[in-house]
Order: structure tokens, then sequence, then C-alpha cells
């Protein structure tokens, strides 16, 4: 039996909402061998909208650096409160999924409540399912492949999406396959003040449920360790490497920033200039401190 270490279950999940819908041909698949099971005994089948999907405090098993969670719980169904049920589900689960089972994308099990009872617990680490990733072969196929370019457009429509993000399903996910291009040739330019450039998150594999980590660790003006966002644009900018230079050109990002989206726990940014492949290091907490830091093919 698995033990899910958490004592009071509004605490094993945050607070942050997502606007995803996770709710993919998997997880249904997923639901329907829980539900006959239930059907059988007489219980409500449950339903992607029973609980709301969060992301987990204490879940590391996203294999994408995702957390976010579908759980439902034998305090809020006493359905699931029999151990013969927790049995009974755990071994159809196993048989149908054995390879989510195996990974930890699904998890049948119990855990102490705040009182010290134990209670019984589904979860599932909805950004691992099949259907709720990609490929950067897919990425690549996109638009030539008639299979690929109809999954990724249906995925699209269920991705997150900023406030006042009004680039078009085919735009979005060209900027995902040139955020793979531009991210592998950072690690093998020669950059100035910036050197040990490891990439943190997976660069071939995606997950609908984005990763919040920074993109790059490296070493910066001889700090080792530093977190770094890359970030990319379409819209020139003359950088000038001076004093007068690279106020302009921080005086241009501050316009541009919230436009580039999140750039998660980073201490520097490393923004590329698509046209020219020029790259521009940037402190985040300010951005007047920048400096050209190379260039890529």
């Amino acid at each position: 039996m698995d033990n899910f270490t958490d004592t009071l279950i509004n605490a094993y999940t945050d607070t942050e909402k997502h606007i995803i819908n996770f709710d993919s041909a998997e997880f249904e698949a997923i639901l329907a061998v829980i539900n006959e099971v239930l059907v059988k005994h007489n219980f409500t089948p449950l339903t992607y909208d029973m609980v709301e999907v969060k992301r987990s405090q204490y879940d590391k098993d996203g294999k994408f650096g995702n957390k976010s969670i579908w759980r439902i719980t034998s305090v809020q169904n006493k359905d699931l409160v029999s151990y013969d049920i927790l049995k009974e589900l755990r071994a159809a689960v196993n048989n149908a999924f054995p390879d989510y089972v195996k990974d930890k994308t699904i998890k049948i099990g119990a855990f102490k409540d705040e009182n010290g009872a134990w209670q019984n617990s589904i979860v599932i680490v909805v950004g691992n399912l099949k259907d709720n990733t990609w490929t950067r072969k897919d990425l690549e196929l996109y638009g030539k492949d008639q299979e690929v370019t109809e999954r990724l457009n249906a995925l699209e429509k269920r991705m997150y999406r900023r406030a006042g993000d009004r680039r078009k399903t085919k735009e979005r996910w060209d900027d995902f396959l040139w955020a793979a291009i531009y991210e592998d040739k950072l690690l093998t330019a020669e950059l100035k003040d910036i050197s040990n450039l490891e990439l943190v998150h997976n660069n071939d594999e995606f997950s609908i449920d984005p990763d919040t980590t920074s993109d790059f660790k490296g070493t910066v003006r001889n700090k080792p360790n530093c977190k770094i966002e890359g970030k990319s644009s379409w819209e020139y900018f003359r950088y000038a490497n001076s004093e007068l230079g690279r106020a302009a050109f921080a005086e241009h990002f501050t316009k541009i920033a919230s436009a580039l989206g999140s750039f998660h726990d980073a201490e520097y940014i490393l923004f590329v200039d698509k046209f020219t492949g020029i790259v521009i290091c940037i402190n985040k907490n300010d951005y007047f401190d920048n400096w050209l830091a190379g260039k890529i093919e």
C-alpha cells in the first residue's frame, strides 16, 4: 500500500489554479477503468470535474518538471473508504495501465489524515499522460504531417494561454520549435561572462503542464549555479554595445518583457534576436545591467 505522507489534505496541494484543460482521452480511459469497479458496487462514477487539478507541493513524479495532479480521496468521496475497494481499484488499474503505475503517473494508495486515520487516495499526474505531451519530432512535423498537425491543434486548445497572447496556433508551435533550436545552440556557444551552461529541462519531450523552473543553470560573472531563462523575439532591435546602447536596450526590453512570458525564478535572461542570432544577457532584477554575450547561427 502506497503511503502518502501528507497529514492535511488541504495542504497537499497549493492554491495556484491552472487555466489548462487536462481532460484528455487517456484521462477518460483511466477513469473508465476505475468507474467500472465503482459502478459494479453501485457507487457513483468519478468525473474530471469532481475535483480541481492543482499543483502538488509533494509529488515529484512529473517526467517533465510538472506537478499538476488530479487527486480524490476517501475524505471527499466515502465510496473510496473501503480497503477492499482500494485493492480492487489497484488491480484493475495495474492490469490496464501497467506503465503508468510503474512510473507513478497513476497512484492508488493510502495516507493518514490530520486525525491519524487512514484514508484512501487516487492520484493522476495529468501532465504525464501521452496525449498531454508532444515531442521535438512532432514540432518538426507540424504543418507537414496531417495526423501530427491535427493532434497538436487539438492539444493547443487545451493549453494555458496567458492574457494578451494573440498568437495563432501555428505561431505558438513554431515558437516551441525555435526555442528548442536556440536553447541547444546556446549550450555550445561562446558567451561572454557565461560558462558551464547546462539545460535544466527536457528539450526533446514536452508537457501541457509547464515546468516552472528556469531553462538553464550556469556560471555568470564567476558566480556558479546561476538560474538563467532563455527568451527570444523576432522583433528586430539593433544593439549598440555602449553605455547609451545598453540603456536603450533596457528601455526596449522593458516594453516587450511582459509579452515574453514568465522569467520564473531566473537571475539572468539570455535573450536571442532570432533575426540576427545576437545573444544579450540581462540581469532580471536590473534590465539596465545587460551586455552583448555572443552570437549563434
